[in-house]
């Protein structure tokens, strides 16, 4: 499913580019949410077909999940600091802020480097939103993920079926939760400032769309096990002989799809740009996600081409933001020249972000892979 996750990695890129010769993909928070739901699925794949094997194996799981995270986005957060301190470079953490003391100060530069609370702290401290205060501001995606990883070895398991109960249950209550904030915002801030007593602000910020439907861990959960309930749905069909032919029947109209999508609708007022991320539409795409992704995993899975793709979302999608920083502040030095006019430059940028992904890729996460295999067969 490389295609897919580099598509949804480019939405999210050109949702904070700026639309790249006119043409934008998907919103970028709904591209967030479908690559939750297939971390969903590829943990659930995981856990329950390697992992599960092994000795000790909670802990490894958590111990690969780290290492495929973390060194890629250090290098990004260190070339970020660099960036900021050796061009002098206005960042979130000289920018004044009389709300902000040191201490919260220390606790920001924490979460930059352990990403884990940076959606919990979003929501409660509306005044001293972390997301603002980090130097990778993607990277609270990945704390969210990390929540997932945490919970998903005590969870997500295809057997005893006891487990698809529970889960059921679980998902069930975080999508309850998720839709009543979205149909019921004022009913929802009045009983959480009125009844429980929570406070005006941090009140409007847990029922509205972003954080309270995006970055807070409780209501996105909901995605993350849609995946699992996708890889079940993998394990009735794989095997099956006419699941690959059907996947890759699929997997081309899905690719035809997006073409015309991109052709037709492409533009700032497109309906996947500009639908909410809860309404109907958008979660029939959803539902889509979850009935197809069994189908074109095991159409792609043995495409090398495909595999290189998926190779490069996560390096595209942490990177991006630092790239287009980084030209755009350096060119006159770099070049001694006058930036190029906008489609140039925004070529210049795609081009130079799939080239610093494919040296993160070669340099960092290959090399790592190895250790990380070494542990998963252990």
């Amino acid at each position: 499913m490389g295609y897919i996750r580099t598509f949804l990695a480019m939405s999210v890129a050109i949702g904070h580019w700026g639309p790249l010769y006119g043409v934008v993909l998907i919103n970028a928070q709904i591209a967030v949410l479908l690559f939750f739901i297939i971390s969903g699925f590829y943990m659930s794949l995981i856990i329950n077909e390697r992992y599960r094997l092994l000795k000790n194996w909670r802990r490894k799981f958590i111990l690969n999940r780290a290492l495929r995270i973390y060194p890629a986005y250090f290098v990004v957060l260190a070339l970020m600091i660099v960036h900021f301190t050796v061009n002098n470079v206005e960042n979130p953490f000289t920018i004044p802020d009389p709300d902000i003391g040191p201490a919260l100060n220390t606790l920001f530069a924490v979460l930059n480097i352990t990403l884990v609370g940076e959606d919990v702290i979003s929501g409660l401290m509306p005044l001293y939103d972390s997301v603002q205060r980090s130097l990778v501001p993607q990277s609270w995606t990945l704390g969210t993920e990390f929540l997932f990883y945490f919970l998903a070895p005590f969870l997500i398991f295809s057997t005893p079926r006891k487990y698809r109960a529970i889960v059921a249950g679980v998902a069930l209550a975080s999508l309850s939760l998720r839709l009543s904030i979205f149909h019921y915002p004022n009913e929802i801030f009045g009983f959480l400032n009125g009844r429980i007593g929570i406070g005006e602000d941090i009140a409007r910020r847990l029922v509205a769309s972003d954080p309270g439907r995006y970055r807070i861990f409780p209501t996105t959960l909901v995605m993350f096990l849609m995946g699992y309930f996708s890889y079940l749905i993998y394990l009735k069909v794989q095997g099956r002989r006419w699941a690959v032919p059907f996947g890759k029947i699929l997997f081309a109209g899905l690719i035809a799809a997006c073409g015309y999508y991109i052709i037709v609708f492409g533009k700032l007022d497109s309906p996947l740009y500009v639908l909410d991320k809860d309404s109907l539409p958008v979660w029939a795409l959803y539902i889509f996600a979850l009935f197809a992704m069994p189908f074109i995993f095991l159409a792609t899975k043995y495409n090398r081409f495909d595999a290189f793709l998926g190779s490069l979302s996560f390096p595209i999608y942490i990177s991006h933001i630092f790239i287009k920083a980084v030209l755009e502040g350096q060119w006159a030095r770099f070049f001694d020249a006058p930036r190029p006019p906008e489609p140039v430059f925004m070529g210049i940028v795609l081009v130079s972000t799939i080239v610093f992904s494919i040296l993160l890729v070669q340099l960092i996460e290959k090399p790592i892979d190895g250790f990380r295999r070494r542990i998963s067969e252990r």
